[in-house]
Formats: C-alpha cells, structure tokens, sequence
C-alpha cells in the first residue's frame, strides 16, 4: 500500500491504468486500523489492483476535494475516475467482492 500526500496524489492515481482503491482513513479511527491488514493482503493478492492510503487530517483538503464526511472511505478509481465509493466497513469480504466485481473476475 502507498499513502498518498496532497502533493502525490494526483500523478499518483493519473497515471495508474488499474483499478485502485483510495482508503481515507484517519490514525484515530478504530474500524480504520481493524480493515488495514485486510486491505495490505487485497494489495497483494490482485496484481491488477493498486491500495493507497490518505490519512485525512494530514491532507485535508483531498478530504474535502472527494467529500469526505466520514471514515473510512473507499473510493475505487478507473482511469483517474470515481467509478464507486464506500463508506465504512461492516464486513471486509464486502470491500473484496466490490474488487472482484469491478475487476471482472
């Protein structure tokens, strides 16, 4: 996983082809810490995925660029665009079923 600054974030995002999920977490944020091993084995597990990492008190305003109210945040870029968004997580198999669908496998 790479954590994304304001300053990374777009050449970042732009210029990978493959699906990425855009976690806006926050270093307080319990249900942040408990997904993050579960996002670190996605990373690894599906070579057509990129996992970032944006923690939203150090880089508000990507927080308030992409409207986020709440996290976590998921946000699942195609092409440089939102293509879907999630917010929190009830079930971490949630976040991998939403990767294999958009993935198409």
């Amino acid at each position: 996983m790479t954590e994304l600054t304001t300053d990374t974030f777009d050449k970042a995002i732009l210029t990978t082809p493959t699906l990425s999920i855009i976690d806006f977490y926050a270093t307080w944020c319990g249900p942040c810490k408990a997904v993050s091993p579960f996002l670190e084995q996605l990373d690894k597990t599906y070579k057509d995925l990129n996992v970032f990492k944006v923690d939203v008190d150090k880089n508000p305003e990507l927080a308030q660029r992409f409207k986020i109210s709440s996290v976590p945040t998921f946000k699942f870029v195609e092409s440089g665009k939102v293509t879907r968004t999630q917010v929190g997580v009830q079930n971490p198999a949630d976040l991998e079923g939403t990767v294999r669908s958009l993935l198409r496998i």
